[in-house]
């Protein structure tokens, strides 16, 4: 007898055959329809369908035959599964390898055998679909076709077989892994309701009691903050998608986040489930709760700025400090009257009157535009010490008329006296200078103070003193663009504020309007950015408004969303997101209205105490 080798792929095998896990199974209906018939067609007594594991083999179905498995070393199929297509044994007792087989020579008295080897992805060769009789014979042609087919079938049926057990097996991985994971998942069908499994979360984050299977998807919307508007969007396109009237990329144009039942924030992803034909076949939804982390991020940001804002600051204020170092131990009111006396012993008394009126204004302000400027000193007619004079009274904070009106005066005098004046204006105009500095020292202390200090509470404080704190970061800024502040405020109006969080609103709104201006048209003279005040049920309005050119409706619509940007990779569109975040944090709000070239920002900010508790 000989016993058949070992496949060379005989690992492989098993492990194949033992994934099937249908060893020591009862046996399968649909594999004795088979074997019955090929028993019918090929007119034998016995037909089986056998698996060869490591030591036996085992007769998964069997027609005629009583035992459920022999020894692998006495098998015929063992021999078959060595083979690409029918082994035909037409008399045992003619052949060498079974002549002396216990099945042939034994109770069972094999004389003829074929069998069809049963391959498992082209190249596994599991077992066979065999044939067995008790007298040698033949095979018709059509008989052997005919056993070929069912074997055939048979390996089709045991590949379903392991395909379902591999899909069994990914479902309940699948089923544990939804039922842990920390994300909301479901996927929707082209009727847009729901299929198959959804996370044990997704009731949780979208704050319903459970989720039933094939609910419509606005259903498990029903408490997000999505318009009526806005879920016809969404109909529409998934309907579209389905229809193949829209390419799959369209899902990116969805919502990305929904706030649920006002106060959480919930991040969506849709993504598409493609069929063989690279159609849409179905929707992925994946939603995650991002309330905590989104805090956190926004926390970060506005530290992030917060910093930034205070390097900034404090930059400022070593250059300050270098400037008012030189006037240190200069009493700023004794030098005001000596001046005063000089300036009226020269005959300019009124000029005087003027300049101690603006030239000691806590603001650094320009009354003349850089335009009135320039032309001055392209202005060859006039002598340049009467230009030098000029320039000084402008750069002093006096107006071109009311310049030009001492300039007038100043031509009447001899040579002498105007040789005087202009050593006096111009040590005058040294000296306010540095005192200008040391008001400004002191403005940007103060103003590091404020943005520096992580302040929880909210205080009552003067909205002029917080304009005021935001302007002294930015009016540099504002200089060099050649835009003019106004601050129509009244030094009685105040508000019940986190003073830290409202400054830092106050800066991004500056901040925003001095981009606009960046790039604006409107000439130097026209740039004005105001600040202005209304009040009603017990609220305070500020109004902060730019002429830089205005903003397009579109535009306007989506200014306050997270991550909008007009700017590309230079922003990242959080600047006017967290400025109303942190308004309505202080119980205020923030809008925006654009036209005639003009930007208009109203934030709205409790007066009192009693008032923001009550909001």
């Amino acid at each position: 007898m000989q016993s058949a080798p070992l496949p060379r792929d005989e690992k492989e095998r098993l492990e194949s055959l033992l994934e099937l896990g249908i060893l020591d199974a009862n046996q399968d209906r649909s594999l004795d329809e088979l074997t019955e018939l090929a028993s019918e067609l090929c007119e034998t007594p016995v037909s089986l369908v056998t698996l060869i594991d490591e030591k036996r083999q085992f007769f998964k179905s069997r027609k005629g035959l009583d035992v459920i498995e022999t020894p692998r070393e006495i098998s015929f199929c063992a021999h078959a599964i060595l083979e690409d297509d029918l082994m035909i044994v037409p008399d045992t007792h003619q052949d060498p390898r079974f002549f002396d087989n216990p099945l042939v020579t034994g109770p069972h008295q094999v004389r003829f055998y074929a069998g069809f080897p049963l391959s498992i992805e082209g190249t596994k060769n599991l077992g066979t679909l065999c044939v067995v009789d008790m007298k040698p014979r033949k095979l018709t042609s059509f008989q052997m076709r005919a056993l070929q087919i069912l074997g055939r079938q048979a390996a089709h049926y045991l590949e379903l077989l392991r395909n379902i057990k591999r899909l069994d097996s990914r479902n309940r991985e699948l089923r544990a892994i939804m039922q842990n994971i920390s994300q909301g998942i479901f996927t929707l069908n082209k009727q847009g309701l729901t299929q198959g499994e959804v996370s044990a979360q997704l009731p949780i984050i979208l704050g319903l009691k459970a989720v039933d299977s094939n609910a419509r998807w606005d259903k498990l919307f029903s408490k997000a903050d999505l318009s009526a508007g806005h879920r016809e969007k969404i109909d529409l396109t998934l309907n579209q998608l389905f229809q193949g009237e829209l390419p799959v990329t369209e899902l990116q144009n969805l919502p990305d986040e929904v706030r649920i039942e006002q106060s959480r924030v919930v991040e969506l992803k849709w993504d598409p489930i493609l069929d063989r034909d690279q159609k849409l076949d179905k929707v992925l939804v994946a939603m995650k709760d991002v309330t905590q982390s989104r805090a956190l991020q926004e926390q970060r940001i506005i530290l992030s700025e917060k910093m930034a804002t205070i390097g900034e600051l404090i930059y400022d204020l070593s250059h300050e400090l270098r400037n008012a170092q030189h006037i240190a131990t200069v009493d700023g009111e004794e030098e005001k009257v000596r001046f005063a006396t000089l300036f009226q012993a020269c005959g300019f008394a009124e000029a005087w009157i003027l300049l101690e009126a603006k030239a000691f204004l806590p603001q650094e302000t320009l009354a003349s535009s850089s335009h009135d400027l320039n032309n001055i000193m392209r202005d060859r007619a006039l002598p340049p010490m009467q230009k030098r004079i000029l320039l000084s009274l402008l750069s002093l904070g006096l107006s071109l008329p009311e310049s030009q009106n001492i300039l007038v005066k100043f031509a009447s005098l001899q040579a002498a006296e105007q040789h005087l004046v202009g050593a006096l204006l111009g040590t005058f105009e040294t000296f306010v200078h540095m005192w200008q500095s040391t008001q400004r020292t002191t403005e940007i202390t103060q103003s590091v103070l404020d943005h520096a200090r992580s302040q929880e509470q909210k205080v009552q404080v003067r909205v002029s003193e917080l304009i005021e704190s935001s302007l002294t970061l930015l009016r540099k800024r504002c200089k060099s663009l050649g835009v003019a502040t106004s601050i129509q405020i009244d030094a009685s109006c105040t508000a019940f504020v986190n003073k830290s969080e409202i400054n830092q609103v106050l800066l991004n709104l500056i901040k925003n309007a001095l981009e606009a201006f960046e790039g604006s048209q409107a000439p130097d003279r026209d740039r004005v950015l105001e600040f202005r005040q209304s009040s009603h049920d017990g609220k305070i309005s500020l109004i902060i408004e730019d002429n830089a050119g205005g903003i397009q409706e579109e535009v306007l619509r989506h200014m306050f969303e997270r991550r909008f940007s007009t700017k590309g990779d230079k922003g990242n569109g959080l600047g006017l997101y967290l400025a109303q975040k942190l308004t309505a944090r202080n119980e205020g709000t923030l809008n925006v209205t654009s036209r005639d070239g003009k930007t208009c920002f109203t934030l709205t900010l409790p007066t009192t105490e009693a008032i923001s508790k009550a909001g």
